[in-house]
């Protein structure tokens, strides 16, 4: 009796969560075209970025507010350790970025993502 064994790896994409900082509200984290900006401006590969998310809903902001704080998810560390450290510019302003991880005990400490 012959016996036949397969070998199948599977592998699963790490996402590493950060957060931005005051990010003008002008920002459409649904439009592909700003996410392409905010990679092509920070010297970041366009597939490096996979989810952006505002903090919080559109529909629970005051009225005068510009700026929100917005989820990044990038698709490697490289890429969100460079974001946390070197901070990124979206929509032409500077915005400071932080490591949002399970472990990440106060947003005011950031901290880079280790590989």
């Amino acid at each position: 009796m012959e016996c036949e064994l397969s070998t199948t790896i599977l592998t699963e994409s790490c996402n590493y969560n950060t957060m931005a900082y005051f990010i003008p509200l002008t920002f459409n984290t649904k439009n592909d075209s700003h996410i392409e900006e905010v990679t092509e401006t920070n010297s970041l590969s366009r597939e490096s970025i996979s989810k952006c998310r505002w903090a919080k809903a559109p529909k629970q902001r005051n009225l005068n507010q510009t700026v929100g704080h917005m989820s990044i998810t990038f698709t490697n560390p490289d890429s969100a350790n460079k974001a946390i450290l070197n901070s990124l510019v979206i929509c032409n302003k500077k915005v400071s970025v932080a490591s949002a991880g399970e472990n990440q005990s106060d947003a005011s400490n950031a901290r880079a993502i280790t590989t």
